[in-house]
């Protein structure tokens, strides 16, 4: 199990990428897909896999040198694909 933190709130991931918040039991309809390193235009240079994300996430610069976004997570949330963009987010 790991903890995405975002901003100020903290999401629990299971092994089979569920997202789930704390004191609610994961639904299924909220999936961690994975990550993706962007680099200073925004092209994507890297791609992160769940399970890459669950192994060590610790190996995957989440932010440059100067604190802002470096790899941002991507999710399915009820069928649809998304980015995460703000605020600043990690996984532990």
């Amino acid at each position: 199990m790991r903890t995405i933190r975002s901003g100020c709130d903290c999401y629990q991931v299971n092994d089979q990428g569920e997202i789930s918040r704390d004191g609610v039991a994961p639904s299924g309809d909220w999936l961690l897909l994975g990550a993706v390193t962007r680099n200073n235009l925004g092209g994507i240079t890297r791609h992160w896999t769940l399970a890459d994300i669950l192994r060590d996430p610790s190996a995957i610069p989440w932010q440059w040198k100067n604190s802002k976004q470096h790899t941002f997570i991507r999710d399915l949330d009820h069928g649809t694909i998304r980015e995460w963009r703000r605020p600043t987010h990690d996984v532990r």
